[in-house]
């Protein structure tokens, strides 16, 4: 029988053929990202450029569309997810953030699972993490996100930690605990090390099928539900309208006015 695969005509990793399985969506977009991420500059060339669509239009959604059919232990109506690749240059660690809306709907802002791509394009990290720089007004009157004191980040994630000490959970991957390594040259991705809780590695050349990686972000959301629940009840403070920009359940598409429109995935 002929292998019809060796004569399929180029397409991009994201389109799979008619009849052929999407099993592997998230996982071919995550390497592909990861990719990417082994020619990275902070300039705008091509290659950031499709870096930076897939983490902004495809990446977000795949993951939404995934994560609400398995069982979280957050509100699945809060479910939101938010994609970042830096603002004005390209981040050298560009993240897509997974979060209760009501307790978080900003890197900036609160605790949150978050995928983290290494500088070197070696890894993505799931991590549960949290804020990791505070806006800060420089000589020249420019307001900029710079690092927190590794004192007040280590207070935080040894507070985390023992929150979610002896929980078990089931994932692909050995849990990382407390250490990361994004192979980053800058503050940010160091910052983002330091404040890194729990998660799992997956290497670029053996990203599991999307079914592992839903699950194990899944099983995140286990240690992030109780770090939540440890939180005063106060809880964070409430977003302002533009932070929630965001892919939120619920929210209407502007042009076909349905959550999440599948044909132009539109961000609100």
């Amino acid at each position: 029988m002929t292998n019809m695969t060796n004569h399929r005509p180029t397409r991009g990793p994201l389109n799979p053929w008619p009849g052929e399985t999407r099993s592997m969506e998230l996982s071919r977009m995550l390497r592909q990202v990861l990719e990417y991420q082994r020619h990275y500059t902070s300039s705008s060339t091509p290659l950031m450029r499709e870096r930076n669509r897939l983490i902004k239009r495809e990446l977000p959604y795949a993951l939404y569309r995934g994560l609400i059919q398995q069982q979280l232990a957050i509100p699945t109506g809060r479910l939101q997810v938010n994609p970042s690749t830096g603002s004005g240059r390209n981040a050298e660690i560009p993240l897509v953030q997974i979060t209760d809306s009501k307790m978080s709907t900003t890197v900036r802002r609160g605790w949150y699972l978050v995928l983290l791509f290494a500088g070197d394009g070696s890894s993505v990290f799931a991590s549960l993490n949290k804020t990791s720089t505070e806006e800060r007004r420089g000589t020249d009157g420019q307001y900029r996100f710079t690092p927190l004191p590794a004192s007040a980040t280590r207070t935080e994630r040894e507070w985390a930690l023992s929150q979610i000490e002896g929980i078990h959970i089931e994932v692909s991957q050995p849990l990382l605990r407390n250490r990361i390594n994004l192979r980053s040259r800058g503050t940010t991705g160091q910052a983002y090390e330091r404040t890194h809780v729990a998660g799992v590695q997956y290497a670029r050349l053996d990203i599991p099928d999307d079914e592992v990686i839903l699950a194990d972000l899944a099983q995140l959301t286990v240690l992030l539900s109780a770090v939540y629940n440890a939180l005063p009840e106060s809880g964070p403070p409430p977003p302002t309208p533009k932070e929630n920009q965001g892919w939120l359940k619920g929210d209407p598409c502007e042009q076909h006015g349905f959550p999440w429109c599948a044909n132009c995935k539109s961000i609100n």
